[in-house]
């Protein structure tokens, strides 16, 4: 019985854990697009790239 409650559990961690990424796949709408093109009040003054801010910190790849 133990084993069924650990695997319900783990059932369900995963479940809630993917719904949020598919429901949310595409930040071009919403407050968290910092380019140029974004909605929200903050915004860059000439960065065209949505995912730079995000995807590239600190001089990554």
């Amino acid at each position: 019985m133990r084993k069924f409650y650990i695997f319900l559990a783990a059932l369900i961690f995963i479940g809630y854990s993917t719904s949020d990424a598919a429901r949310i796949n595409d930040v071009r709408n919403t407050k968290h697009n910092l380019s140029v093109s974004g909605p929200g009040t903050v915004k860059a003054s000439t960065e065209t790239r949505v995912c730079v801010f995000c995807h590239t910190p600190h001089q990554a790849n």
